[in-house]
């Protein structure tokens, strides 16, 4: 896997967590669903692999439900969590691209 393309769906779905409209709930649903669902925590580098699973996870932690469905019942610390993870993983994935793959 590329990492490059890994780090072109963390930076959209930050852009979207950032710069759109709406609330943080929203953007969390459109990120997850648009850019983050189709990634697999084995396409990441060894060290971020745990962090982008326990994001994943929590997100779709209910099964039976959408993401939008599982998203729509948190609290705000929930909210507010999962959107650092976000941008925390983007920034950790960048670092290890622009720092010639060292952690």
């Amino acid at each position: 896997m590329q990492y490059s393309y890994l780090d072109e769906c963390l930076y959209k779905a930050t852009l979207v967590l950032i710069i759109s409209q709406g609330k943080l709930k929203n953007r969390i649903v459109v990120a997850y669903v648009n850019h983050l669902a189709i990634l697999e925590p084995s396409w990441f580098p060894v060290h971020l692999q745990e962090q982008f699973a326990d994001i994943k996870n929590k997100l779709t932690s209910n099964r039976s439900k959408t993401a939008k469905e599982t998203i729509h019942f948190w609290k705000q610390s929930q909210i507010n969590s999962i959107a650092s993870g976000i941008f925390d993983l983007f920034c950790n994935l960048s670092y290890f691209l622009h720092s010639g793959g060292k952690k």
